[in-house]
């Protein structure tokens, strides 16, 4: 028996993602001598770990981030004053457990959009769904779905995922006066 026989079972098993590193990882199994046990577990570990990624990429198309923040990649030397054991706290996410909210606020350009989507991107990686929107587009949406009578529907989308994040728009962006009054 080889490979090109166990591609069927391996997709009718929903596991043909296997197939490209197989090879890599019988030879491995020869080489290294590996038991039964320890070769299932070295192609089974590959496939959770190949369906973590994918899981995680789908998650973050999903967020709808601007960009890809980390807390790790936020910038420290700027004249902005942050409570380092507060960020920690809001970044251990217990939040969510607790279902509590969090608001970012500060003065223009101190890093207020970056640390929500680090927040996202965060949650995003624990496993949490996150949803994050510029107010301007949410209240937009909820404007074009009372109109389409999908104001229930359009709303709820905006409220399923685990962190749903909403930003001011900046300074350069067109907002409705309904922002104005609500922000």
């Amino acid at each position: 028996m080889n490979v090109n026989d166990l591609t069927p079972l391996l997709k009718r098993l929903k596991l043909g993602q296997m197939l490209p590193t197989l090879p890599e990882r019988i030879a491995l199994a020869r080489r290294d001598s590996l038991d039964y046990v320890a070769f299932l577990e070295a192609i089974l570990s590959d496939e959770v770990n190949r369906r973590d990624v994918k899981r995680l990429r789908t998650r973050l198309e999903k967020a709808g981030f601007e960009q890809i923040c980390s807390l790790e990649d936020f910038d420290r030397g700027a004249d902005i004053a942050v409570d380092r054991r507060l960020i920690d706290a809001v970044f251990a996410l217990e939040f969510l457990q607790r279902s509590e909210h969090v608001l970012l606020v500060g003065p223009v350009g101190a890093g207020k959009s970056f640390m929500a989507q680090a927040l996202g991107y965060a949650a995003v990686k624990s496993g949490y769904s996150v949803r994050f929107a510029r107010a301007d587009r949410f209240f937009g949406d909820m404007a074009g779905a009372r109109l389409d009578t999908t104001l229930e529907r359009t709303f709820r989308s905006y409220l399923a995922p685990d962190l749903p994040i909403l930003r001011r728009p900046g300074a350069a962006a067109p907002r409705p006066a309904a922002v104005d009054r609500l922000l």
